[in-house]
C-alpha cells in the first residue's frame, strides 16, 4: 500500500500540470524577451520567463469603465522598452514626457488586464517609474480586492515596497495581512493623471491553483506517511 501512494504521489507531481513543476511562474515585460515586439499588445499571449512555456498570460488593457476591446480607435495595452501601459489614442500625446506609455494617462485612468487558462494567486508585481502618490487597484475575476487590508497602514506603491524592504515599485502579495485568492481573471488598474508621469507594469508571479485530484492524492499520501510513523511507534 505504502509503495503503491509513493507511486501516485510521484505521478501527481510530474503529470499535473499545476503541480511543482508551475510554482513561482514569472512573466516579464520586455520587448525582444521571449518574442515580445514593441508596440500594441492588445490580446497578445506572452510566455512566462520562469515556468512552463504552455502556460502563458494573454494581456490586453483599456480605460477604466471600458472592457478592452480589438478596435484601433479604443485604448489598448501597449509595450514600450520601459514596461507595460494603455495608448489610448483618443487622448493626443498620451504618453508622459520622456516618452512612455503609461497606466495613469492623461484624461482616465487605465488597466492591464491578465487573462490565465487556470486559476492563479498574484505573488507579486513590478511596477516601473513609481512616483511618491502612486496607487493601483486590483480586481480578482472582477472583484475588488481590499489592499488596504492586506497592506495596513500603508497605501501607495512605494510605501508597501518601502516596508517590505524591497525595490520601490515592487509589492510583494506573499507578504500580507490577507492571502490573495485564486483567479483566471486579474485586472491591475492606476488612477489617471492629468500630466501623467509613466507608471507602467514590468514583473508578474504568480502560482497556480492545485488541481483536485492532484491534491487528493497528496492528501492519501500524507495520510499513509501518517499510519506508517503510527504503525512503527506501536511496534517499538
Amino acid at each position: 500500500m505504502r509503495r503503491l501512494m509513493s507511486w501516485l504521489l510521484g505521478a501527481a507531481v510530474l503529470a499535473s500540470p499545476c503541480g511543482v513543476a508551475q510554482a513561482g511562474i514569472e512573466y516579464h515585460f520586455m520587448p525582444g524577451l521571449v518574442g515580445q515586439s514593441l508596440g500594441c499588445a492588445q490580446f497578445t499571449q506572452v510566455v512566462p520567463v520562469v515556468g512552463p512555456a504552455d502556460f502563458s498570460v494573454l494581456l490586453s488593457g483599456s480605460t477604466v469603465g471600458c472592457a478592452p476591446s480589438g478596435d484601433d480607435a479604443s485604448a489598448k495595452a501597449y509595450l514600450d522598452k520601459w514596461g507595460l501601459g494603455v495608448l489610448n489614442p483618443q487622448v493626443s500625446l498620451d504618453k508622459s514626457v520622456v516618452g512612455q506609455v503609461e497606466l495613469d494617462g492623461r484624461n482616465g485612468g487605465e488597466y492591464i488586464r491578465l487573462e490565465f487558462a487556470a486559476p492563479v494567486r498574484l505573488t507579486y508585481l513590478t511596477f516601473a517609474s513609481v512616483g511618491l502618490p502612486d496607487r493601483f487597484e486590483l480586481m480578482a475575476d472582477g472583484s475588488p480586492i481590499d489592499l488596504v487590508a492586506m497592506f495596513p497602514g500603508t497605501s501607495t506603491i512605494r510605501a508597501i515596497s518601502n516596508v517590505q524592504g524591497l525595490w520601490p515599485g515592487k509589492v510583494d502579495f506573499t507578504r500580507g495581512a490577507e492571502p490573495l485568492p485564486y483567479a483566471s481573471v486579474w485586472d491591475v488598474a492606476v488612477a489617471g493623471s492629468a500630466l501623467g508621469d509613466g507608471i507602467q507594469l514590468e514583473n508578474v508571479g504568480v502560482d497556480v491553483l492545485p488541481e483536485p485530484s492532484s491534491l487528493v492524492l497528496w492528501l492519501l499520501a500524507a495520510a499513509v506517511g501518517v499510519t506508517s510513523v503510527k504503525r512503527r511507534r506501536a511496534r517499538r
